[in-house]
C-alpha cells in the first residue's frame, strides 16, 4: 500500500513501505502548505520537474536535513549539487518494484514530468506542461493509473486542455494541482470535476492540501 499526500501547489508526499518520495517541494513560499520544512523527515528521494522557485522550493535544505537523494534534469545539477541526473525517456529504480521515469514537458526551465511506478501502479505527476499529443504515449509506456495535471491556466494548461489530457491519457484517477495558489492561477474546481466526469472515463479527485489518497 502507499499514500499520495497533497502539500498544495504541485508538491506532493508519495509515502510507500520502501521509500518516501517528496515532488516538487515548494514550502516555505506556499500558502496553502500544511506542514513546514522541518515537519518533512524520513524523505529518501526528492524529484524535482524543473528550476523554477514554486517547484525547485526547498528542495536542497529539505535533502540536507534528511540525507535525500535529489533527481532532477541533467541541466539542473549545476543549482543542485550531489543531485542524481536523468534526462527524458530514462528510468531509474529506486527500490524494489519502484522506478521512476523522466518524460517531456512543455514549459520553460528545462522542464520534465515524472512517472512513480510502484508494484506497476503508474503516478503521473506532469510538472508545468501545456498539452501535448504524446501525452497519449506516456500512458501507454508506463499503465498510468494516477494522473496529476495541472489546470490553472496562464503558466500551464487549464481546465479544459486538462480535461483533453485526460481523454488522452486514460488514467483511473485524475488529481488537480499548480491552481489558487495566485490570483492569476484561480479556478473553479468543481468545473474541472464535471468536466471530467462528463467528457472522460476518469475520476476526478480534488484534493485538499493535506488530503491523502490510498494506492
Amino acid at each position: 500500500m502507499a499514500e499520495l499526500h497533497y502539500l498544495g501547489h504541485s508538491a506532493f508526499l508519495l509515502k510507500t513501505d520502501k521509500l518516501n518520495i517528496l515532488i516538487d517541494p515548494f514550502i516555505k513560499g506556499n500558502k496553502f502548505s500544511p506542514v513546514t520544512v522541518d515537519k518533512l523527515k524520513d524523505i529518501d528521494v526528492i524529484l524535482v520537474t524543473h528550476g523554477h522557485d514554486d517547484h525547485l522550493g526547498d528542495a536542497v535544505e529539505i535533502a540536507r536535513r534528511n540525507e535525500s537523494k535529489i533527481i532532477c534534469i541533467f541541466d539542473l545539477v549545476e543549482r543542485v549539487k550531489n543531485a542524481v541526473p536523468m534526462n527524458i525517456g530514462g528510468t531509474i529504480e529506486l527500490a524494489e518494484n519502484i522506478y521512476v521515469s523522466m518524460v517531456q514537458a512543455f514549459h520553460s526551465s528545462n522542464s520534465v514530468g515524472f512517472v512513480i511506478s510502484i508494484n506497476g501502479t503508474g503516478i503521473y505527476h506532469a510538472g508545468d506542461t501545456g498539452i501535448f499529443s504524446d501525452m497519449g504515449l506516456i500512458s501507454k509506456l508506463y499503465d498510468v493509473e494516477i494522473a496529476l495535471l495541472p489546470i490553472g491556466g496562464v503558466y500551464t494548461m487549464g481546465v479544459q486542455e486538462a480535461v483533453i489530457a485526460t481523454q488522452m491519457i486514460n488514467p483511473r484517477i485524475v488529481v488537480p494541482m499548480h491552481y489558487d495558489t495566485w490570483p492569476q492561477i484561480e479556478v473553479d474546481t468543481k468545473v474541472f470535476a464535471r468536466l471530467i466526469k462528463e467528457e472522460t472515463d476518469a475520476t476526478p479527485k480534488v484534493m485538499k492540501p493535506g488530503d491523502k489518497l490510498i494506492i
